[in-house]
């Protein structure tokens, strides 16, 4: 199945877990959003993509998704992706964000962060930074597994990186 959401002004909670998704786009306006996959896809999915505009978005079991790809914008409010789930391949990301908040936690996956851009204001809660660019959670020198990489490109965000569960 392919799923296409475009939501303004609402608040609300989904559950997408166990969903047989191959592609799925997420778009929110001026709200506050959940999003849920709390039960692993069991599709592989070619991509993902989120879109918060000047909302408040929250994303957890990411790894859940079992997304090949995604694209993940942070407008100008406030966004938390929460890579906890079952990992079952490698996942490429691509994080773009404005004038935001953006918090990332591993979830116990392996993660790796590169930025494309300046970090404005970063708050490391446990990861290692490499270099100037490059931050890895924990759980990265973990040999064999499945990772997450992410491409972060942001203005003037403020990126918060949370280590574990």
């Amino acid at each position: 199945m392919n799923l296409s959401v475009n939501t303004g002004a609402s608040s609300g909670e989904w559950e997408l877990g166990g969903l047989s998704l191959r592609r799925m786009g997420w778009t929110q306006g001026a709200a506050d959003a959940m999003l849920k996959f709390s039960q692993p896809n069991p599709d592989t999915m070619e991509h993902l993509r989120i879109n918060g505009g000047a909302a408040s978005v929250t994303a957890r079991g990411l790894a859940n998704t079992s997304a090949r790809t995604a694209n993940v914008t942070a407008g100008a409010g406030a966004m938390s992706l929460y890579f906890d789930g079952v990992l079952r391949e490698d996942m490429e990301v691509i994080l773009d964000g404005g004038v935001s908040s953006i918090a990332i936690y591993s979830g116990g996956n392996p993660i790796e962060l590169k930025s494309e851009s300046p970090l404005a204001a970063i708050d490391n809660r446990g990861w290692t930074k490499v270099d100037d660019e490059t931050y890895r959670s924990p759980e990265w020198g973990d040999g064999g597994r499945p990772k997450i990489t992410i491409r972060a490109r942001l203005g003037v965000a403020a990126l918060t990186l949370v280590a574990g569960q």
